[in-house]
């Protein structure tokens, strides 16, 4: 998924020892220690195991403290900085979950670590995750085990996956691919061409871009027969965390501009503004829906 993903400091093989009965034995001892008391295990560890399984351990109980803001269980995840940095939260995961059909198949693109490969399959859907990276793909094998589920993982990238027409696709595009933050559409990865092509092979589409991304609808790069028949953002902890755009996913109405889940006035405002700057439309409707207890819709809010 994105091309930065890999630390300097460790190989897949690394990640893969994670995974191990004695890493799995260190790991509960050092996930079991109050918090701020790890130093002398930690340390201990420096003199037991070789200096790169010692270190990738210490990373792990690390970058915990970022993982429990995002996740109820963070001693069952395994992550790279980026990785988590990029990841879903939770209750982000689980509500877009809930986007797609009953029973459905999901091709999970860019996967990351698995956060939303994990709650698509928690959800009941057959769930194939693919990234390009190995490494990633590692860790959502290890994150789905730990959890109990069963999902397909292959090293694979979006610009060679050729999407099944009984299918849906969710997309997490990079959004550092160059190295630099966008929220550009023309800068995503994969590219916007093969975000297209996905679209017109699968049965419909979740995308999965940054809060901010911005949309001049007259650029030649968005079409008008490939703009989204839904958009959506969703807000946590005062602040809106995800844009999602649908094709073909029928939770939400087509031509309709939603701001939901745990609403706040950033996520009011941000869906507001969209609907008023991007897409020369008005509110006409109003709504409620579950985890939302106000949305708002614009009909023809594309043309």
């Amino acid at each position: 998924m994105r091309n930065d993903v890999q630390n300097k400091m460790f190989e897949v093989d690394d990640y893969r020892w994670l995974t191990s009965p004695i890493a799995q034995r260190y790991w509960l001892e050092l996930t079991q220690i109050p918090e701020g008391n790890s130093d002398s295990f930690l340390k201990k560890l420096r003199s037991l195991l070789p200096a790169n399984q010692a270190s990738i351990l210490r990373e792990q109980y690390q970058l915990q403290t970022l993982a429990k803001r995002k996740f109820p269980d963070p001693w069952l995840w395994f992550w790279t900085k980026q990785l988590l940095e990029q990841s879903s939260d939770h209750e982000s995961a689980v509500e877009a979950a809930i986007d797609f059909p009953d029973h459905g198949e999901v091709l999970d693109l860019c996967c990351g670590a698995g956060a939303d490969s994990l709650a698509l399959a928690q959800r009941g859907l057959s769930v194939t995750a693919l990234d390009k990276c190995p490494i990633a793909c590692e860790l959502t094998r290890h994150n789905a085990s730990s959890h109990g589920i069963k999902i397909q993982v292959a090293v694979q990238s979006a610009e060679e996956t050729q999407a099944d027409s009984d299918c849906y696709v969710h997309l997490d595009p990079d959004r550092r691919a160059d190295g630099v933050r966008t929220s550009s559409l023309e800068r995503l990865s994969p590219n916007w061409d093969t975000i297209v092509r996905l679209l017109h092979q699968c049965r419909g589409m979740s995308l999965k871009l940054a809060p901010g991304t911005r949309v001049d609808w007259r650029s030649a790069t968005l079409r008008a027969e490939h703009r989204p028949h839904a958009v959506r953002f969703l807000s946590r902890d005062g602040s809106v965390r995800q844009q999602r755009w649908y094709w073909n996913l029928p939770r939400w109405p087509t031509d309709s501009i939603t701001a939901s889940m745990h609403l706040n006035e950033p996520a009011w405002q941000r869906a507001a503004t969209f609907a008023a700057t991007h897409a020369n439309s008005t509110i006409d409707a109003t709504a409620g829906m579950p985890f939302a207890p106000r949305s708002h819709h614009s009909k023809d809010w594309f043309h």
